[in-house]
């Protein structure tokens, strides 16, 4: 499981008080409580506060006071959900790498639990076709695809 501090300690933003989990990234039209959206601009910002997100990623600036005198003040800029970056489309795809290589780490996790003596490194990238045998020891970089 992967908490919005994870992926603010990862993408470098202030960390957040919330522990919620995030598990995927989304656009702002198909977010849900588990997904990480990114806001550039004032527009967008609203929206993705206006979305199920369980995380927003969005420009440092756009947080600003004086960028916060120009919006209405429905925009909630105190809301736990947000991580003010640099980039946001930068930390977007560095998140998004970081999550999918969770979710292959806990795939193959799953996948391996029940051959004995099997040790696969975090990074190695294991397809959803292997099978492993008794014995194995599976190093980094590896990648087994399917």
């Amino acid at each position: 499981m992967t908490t919005i501090r994870e992926i603010a300690e990862l993408v470098g933003a202030p960390v957040p008080p919330a522990t919620f989990e995030i598990s995927r990234v989304s656009s702002i039209e198909a977010a849900t409580p588990v997904a990480l959206v990114f806001a550039t601009d004032t527009a967008t910002l609203e929206a993705a506060l206006n979305s199920f997100a369980g995380a927003i990623l969005t420009k440092s600036a756009l947080l600003s006071p004086t960028e916060a005198g120009k919006r209405a003040a429905a925009l909630d800029l105190a809301d736990p959900r947000l991580l003010p970056v640099s980039d946001p489309r930068y930390s977007f795809a560095l998140a998004a790498r970081f999550l999918k290589s969770r979710e292959q780490t806990q795939f193959k996790a799953d996948n391996v639990q029940s051959v004995p003596s099997v040790t696969v490194h975090p990074s190695a990238v294991i397809g959803d076709g292997v099978r492993l045998g008794p014995g194995t020891s599976i190093g980094p970089p590896t990648v087994l695809g399917d």
